[in-house]
């Protein structure tokens, strides 16, 4: 059987939360982008894009990469602003942070994320807004 108390221990200890947080964030936003967009890109693509069998994997597969990266991207740019800021005001982790924390840590990470004129992050706009 395998001994998982070092690794729940290691978890437990507040110093690493911040980080912890911050990997889980980035799978959540790999994993998440690849649930949402494949099964939009497949279809669209089938429906509506000429080509051949190939071509047609070659963009499904290439928007939901682009989309898998940037979400994975935004949280890992949102929550180390969110922390910077957090360091920075000498908030401690169990603190209440103000909510403009949030909202410059959003506008950072959507501008350098999302800054770019493409169909995959137009569509990212219209959700957002």
């Amino acid at each position: 059987m395998l001994d998982l108390s070092h690794l729940t221990t290691l978890i437990n200890v507040p110093d690493y939360h911040f980080l912890f947080s911050l990997l889980k964030g980035f799978r959540n936003g790999i994993v998440y982008g690849c649930k949402v967009r494949f099964p939009h890109s497949l279809v669209m693509t089938t429906l509506f894009k000429d080509g051949t069998v190939s071509e047609k994997i070659l963009t499904i597969l290439k928007a939901t990469k682009r989309h898998a990266r940037n979400l994975a991207l935004m949280v890992f740019i949102f929550k180390t602003s969110h922390w910077a800021q957090r360091k920075v005001g000498g908030i401690a982790a169990f603190e209440r942070a103000p909510e403009w924390f949030t909202l410059i840590s959003g506008a950072l990470a959507g501008y350098f994320v999302f800054g770019t004129d493409n169909p995959v992050d137009q569509q990212v706009y219209l959700v957002i807004f």
